[in-house]
């Protein structure tokens, strides 16, 4: 997997350890994902790196993705959820990725997913009920990344902007555009609004 995704630092940090210290790292996180992973009923029919698209502009414009696990859905005569498998901390960014996928998937089925969630290891399933104003804004960002893209295609010349981002950028200690204060809180260019998080008890 790590070969699939051109993970080459990982890689390279795992051989750095050697075979015993590498499988002393990973192993646990093999076997807390699969416990996490278990049990879950055949008739959900999991599936694992699904693919979903929408074409635009007569195929000048393609979005895609690659949903981490997928269950149920039309051919399961079950509500479609969309998980996406993560690592590190929550941020906005992982939450505005699922709701594309909600989006993409709507677009491809010809009907919304149930609910979109992400997991990570040592957490509870973060979910949200998929609805008509999640999708809408999912596919208003959708549309102001295209705008964007093709303005750029066009000549436009790219204005940089501090973001969540910036911190992982080599250059955040000299570029002119990083946040003065890092401290502060994005402004509102930076900020996402998402819908409240998913009750099982309340929602299904």
């Amino acid at each position: 997997m790590l070969e699939a995704e051109a993970e080459d630092s990982a890689i390279a940090a795992l051989e750095a350890l050697g075979p015993e210290a590498s499988a002393a790292l990973i192993d646990p996180l093999a076997a807390q994902v699969a416990d996490a992973w278990s049990g879950i009923d055949p008739a959900w029919v999991p599936r694992t790196q699904s693919k979903a698209a929408a074409v635009f502009a007569d195929g000048a414009v393609v979005c895609s993705g690659i949903i981490d696990v997928e269950l149920g859905g039309p051919s399961a005569g079950v509500p479609g959820v969309i998980v996406e498998v993560k690592s590190g901390k929550p941020v906005a960014a992982h939450q505005a990725e699922a709701y594309l996928y909600g989006l993409l998937l709507a677009l491809r089925d010809g009907l919304a997913p149930g609910a979109v969630a992400r997991w990570y290891p040592g957490s509870e399933l973060a979910a949200v009920v998929v609805s008509e104003g999640l999708l809408a804004s999912a596919a208003a960002r959708l549309e102001q990344a295209m705008l964007r893209w093709a303005e750029l295609l066009c000549g436009r010349t790219p204005q940089e902007s501090s973001g969540p981002w910036c911190g992982w950028c080599p250059d955040n200690e000299v570029c002119p555009s990083r946040r003065v204060d890092r401290s502060a809180p994005a402004g509102p260019a930076g900020d996402l609004e998402f819908e409240a998080e998913f009750d099982p008890e309340r929602d299904w």
